[in-house]
């Protein structure tokens, strides 16, 4: 895999541009769809994002987060308030709010799978626009931007790169992107497992890019004034295993999201170890986290989903790019379910599990078989 710093000053941007723009035609139409199937345009969260938003780009960093129920970061929290200072209103605004909004997560999308696909495919270009185009086809970047949460796709796409970056050993890089999710959702924090898809990780250089990085981003709303975001609770859905193992837990609070979160990192960190030789690592561990933090949701609201899609469209690219048909095939299949047809419960989320250890232990067992050329078994890569 060639090194992800030097793709990323080089043709990697251009190449996803062109992707994108290859796609534009779906992207217009998938604004299109959501503008019109929705009696009210524009992004659900806009209540609470919009003006919290404004007070963002206007210079008023106090009243950001002066409400716990902002739980969206900066960076999310910035197309909402371009769309509340333009006072956007009527189906002609939104529809060109969600077309550029829309372009630019399939922009997003096709560079992260271009990192991800680096030099083991030709029409490369084409290849990535079929990624983009398949995100656009699966409703998953449209819906991203109309639940008004575009980080299920933002932050799953910085923790593959990050992935990519870690298994060049550039810790810093691969450090920085992960606390640089962070701006997206706080969650983007439990990518951290993808450091360990390097060899030898430099955990001082990552800790410290990825500390650097979600402090610079959020330090400065903390001192400026009230920051009530951790005061939040989540409510308890029933159809949650939460409520299934606690019947009479009705909020969910921060001190339960760290438990949540140390279960997500600790399998992200076991899939890390366990296939590390793979090139696989680079999806699966995120796919693995983010089953894991879908499984010990208290809401586990569909929209969840997004991100798990949005890894596997990246498994079915480097798969694709592999020339393992096999492995392409179940992918693809078991993307198609996961994004369309899957009810997105507690029993799917078991089975997303269930699919990303099967994957991973084609990848892991057994390790020998790394090293010997076009291994037969779907998943198994040879090392870098």
């Amino acid at each position: 895999m060639p090194s992800v710093t030097r793709d990323l000053r080089t043709g990697v941007w251009w190449d996803g541009l062109k992707a994108a723009v290859l796609v534009l035609p779906l992207v217009i139409v998938a604004a299109y769809g959501v503008v019109t199937s929705s009696a009210a345009p524009g992004p659900a969260e806009m209540a609470i994002f919009g003006p919290a938003g404004a007070h963002l780009l206007t210079g008023h960093w106090g009243s950001v987060y002066a409400h716990a129920a902002n739980q969206g970061g900066p960076f999310e929290l910035v197309p909402c308030g371009v769309a509340q200072l333009l006072g956007l209103s009527g189906r002609f605004a939104w529809l060109a709010y969600y077309t550029v909004s829309t372009f630019l997560l399939t922009f997003a999308v096709t560079t992260a799978v271009r990192v991800v696909a680096a030099g083991l495919s030709p029409w490369r270009t084409y290849r990535t626009a079929a990624a983009g185009a398949f995100v656009c086809l699966v409703d998953l970047v449209p819906s991203a931007f109309d639940v008004g949460h575009p980080a299920q796709v933002m932050i799953p796409l910085m923790w593959i790169v990050s992935a990519c970056a870690a298994r060049n050993r550039c810790f810093v890089v691969a450090g920085a992107l992960i606390g640089l999710s962070m701006g997206w959702e706080v969650w983007g924090v439990l990518g951290a497992p993808v450091l360990f898809c390097g060899a030898r990780p430099r955990y001082r250089s990552a800790a410290l890019a990825m500390a650097g990085s979600a402090a610079a981003i959020y330090l400065p709303f903390i001192v400026s004034g009230r920051f009530a975001m951790f005061s939040f609770a989540w409510p308890v859905r029933p159809d949650t295993l939460v409520h299934m193992l606690d019947p009479s837990l009705t909020a969910f609070p921060w001190t339960l999201r760290l438990v949540q979160a140390t279960l997500a990192l600790g399998g992200g960190v076991a899939v890390a170890v366990g296939c590390r030789r793979s090139k696989h690592a680079v999806w699966l561990v995120p796919l693995a986290v983010l089953g894991l933090r879908l499984l010990l949701d208290p809401c586990l609201y569909p929209y969840y989903w997004v991100a798990p899609g949005v890894v596997l469209t990246c498994g079915i690219a480097l798969t694709a790019s592999l020339r393992r048909p096999w492995a392409f095939a179940a992918v693809t299949v078991f993307a198609v379910w996961a994004t369309k047809f899957a009810s997105r419960g507690v029993a799917d989320t078991a089975l997303l599990l269930a699919f990303t250890a099967v994957a991973t232990a084609l990848c892991a067992y057994p390790s020998s078989a790394m090293s010997r050329p076009a291994p037969r078994r779907a998943f198994a890569v040879a090392a870098d």
